[in-house]
């Protein structure tokens, strides 16, 4: 396995400046991707590959604040998102 570092869910939050909430979404609602491992009873322990994080984060970024996506594709996304 490649060089694999993965972060908390709070530690992603506090590294970019949002809730936890947030990220809970970008991982419900947006397509973060997350490794779920195993813990005490029905618990997993959520975790996130910083590769992936920063792939995640390179699909949602904007050129002096236009996104790189088409007004059409925009309005589809702000649906999703």
């Amino acid at each position: 396995m490649k060089n694999l570092k993965l972060l908390t869910i709070a530690k992603v939050a506090e590294e970019l400046g949002v809730s936890r909430t947030i990220v809970y979404w970008w991982i419900s609602d947006c397509g973060l991707p997350v490794v779920e491992l195993p813990g005490f009873g029905r618990k997993h322990f959520k975790r996130i590959n910083m590769g992936k994080l920063e792939k995640f984060l390179e699909s949602h970024e904007t050129v002096k604040g236009k996104p790189k996506v088409s007004k059409k594709e925009l309005i589809f996304l702000e649906r999703k998102c």
